[in-house]
């Protein structure tokens, strides 16, 4: 077992993975074609994802699994229950295995250990914040807000999925009188090869990434001037910028504008809604859009990170054992 560490960037869609050397050198990046997002009922899909980027990179090394440390960031993750589940079906790739969520990934990628705001806008969306705040006990203690991010079924609000459901109900609505026409009837019934009922039968069955895959079709409607599809587009851009404005005003004060950073299909460099997000914060007071960085590197040096940790953590423990028998 070699002394590397790799990270993976694991979302809806896609999964990459970055391996590094315990310096926090790039060796190896590798992108797979297929994500799936973190759940406690089936683990098995987003444990094939990241095992798949993990091989795929680590044997452009001229290596294998397992390696030193694994850090996945998942879609979805972030309960105990759900990361737990997840670490443990993975504990075969490395001696370290530790699953957080790609929007820790997204974060470190961006701000390292300095604080800001990080936002995505892929398949799913979420926006997450670092405060540095007074410690009780004297000096500063840092806190890691989440702001949406509670899935497609609660709020996903602006992201690939979310427009996949507008759209959807956009035709429907067009269908049966309720809400104005829109070529979206046209150009989404053609793209599903469905009509009438059958759009309740493909979302029955349809993932997220399938959903997301609408999204390209309405801001291409809105594009042609579709009243319909601008008015998704302009909610969603609403909503995403709204993210922003409630991560700021839960920071701490400060007079410098906050850094933002844009990652996701939809708004990241040359993404189709970045464009318009940008007009929109741009009318925030108190942030500035920086870059966003790369998500697998950042989980890489959060693998590097936590065998430092580990062994901070077991000097600590023979410390205390040694003072311990000198008594």
């Amino acid at each position: 077992m070699r002394d590397l560490a790799v990270g993976v960037d694991c979302g809806a869609t896609s999964a990459r993975a970055v391996v590094v050397d315990m310096e926090g050198r790039q060796l190896a990046r590798y992108a797979h074609g297929e994500g799936a997002p973190a759940s406690a009922h089936d683990p098995a899909p987003a444990v094939r994802a990241v095992l798949a980027a993990a091989r795929g990179a680590i044997a452009l090394c001229d290596s294998e699994l397992p390696v030193a440390s694994l850090w996945a960031g998942v879609a979805g993750a972030g309960r105990r229950r759900v990361n737990q589940g997840l670490e443990s079906a993975l504990a075969g790739a490395a001696r370290l295995v530790t699953v957080g969520t790609d929007s820790t990934a997204a974060f470190q990628a961006a701000f390292g250990d300095d604080d800001g705001i990080v936002l995505i806008s892929g398949t799913g969306s979420v926006g997450l914040a670092r405060r540095t705040v007074a410690a009780a006990s004297g000096g500063e203690t840092r806190e890691m807000v989440q702001v949406g991010g509670w899935g497609p079924i609660i709020d996903d609000a602006g992201s690939g999925c979310w427009f996949g459901h507008q759209a959807l109900r956009a035709v429907m609505r067009a269908d049966d009188g309720r809400g104005p026409p829109t070529s979206l009837s046209r150009t989404v019934s053609r793209f599903l090869k469905v009509t009438g009922q059958g759009y309740m039968s493909w979302a029955e069955l349809a993932s997220r990434r399938d959903f997301a895959t609408l999204a390209p079709i309405v801001l291409e409607a809105c594009e042609r001037g579709d009243a319909v599809a601008g008015e998704i587009a302009r909610t969603a851009v609403r909503e995403l910028a709204e993210v922003v404005r409630t991560a700021r005003a839960r920071l701490a004060p400060s007079e410098d504008p906050v850094p933002v950073a844009l990652a996701g299909g939809l708004i990241k460099e040359g993404g189709p809604l970045r464009t318009r997000l940008l007009a929109e914060l741009e009318r925030l007071e108190g942030v500035r859009v920086v870059a966003a960085g790369d998500a697998a590197l950042g989980a890489a040096k959060l693998a590097v990170a936590a065998v430092e940790e580990a062994r901070r953590q077991r000097k600590g423990g023979s410390d205390a054992d040694g003072a311990e028998r000198g008594a």
